[in-house]
């Protein structure tokens, strides 16, 4: 049986993170960057099972996105093009990672 994130919860989480990132929207970036990977982490640990890799990966991407359209909404300019936002905050965002592996556990027992 394979497992995934649910549709509701998956959304209630995008939610949660989209609000969360525009109460910070003012603070400063390395901060930001800093919490942020904490929350993944919290999220890659809790949904990191086998089979879901497709939701985290998921999560990940929106994330991203909306981390560099809410930084674009710091000030009336865009402050990063794609490019700069890529080479200067995507890489330090924390990637998915399966934490669980439910195969190998099964063949333990």
């Amino acid at each position: 049986m394979k497992r995934k994130t649910s549709r509701k919860k998956f959304k209630a989480k995008v939610q949660e993170m989209k609000q969360w990132l525009r109460k910070r929207m003012h603070c400063k970036v390395s901060d930001t960057i800093k919490l942020l990977n904490i929350k993944l982490l919290g999220y890659y640990r809790y949904y990191g099972i086998t089979d879901n890799t497709n939701s985290i990966r998921g999560f990940y991407e929106i994330t991203a996105k909306m981390l560099y359209k809410t930084l674009n909404r710091r000030t009336q300019k865009n402050k990063y093009s794609y490019e700069e936002y890529y080479n200067k905050i995507h890489k330090q965002i924390i990637k998915p990672k399966i934490y669980v592996n439910i195969v190998e556990m099964s063949h333990e027992v």
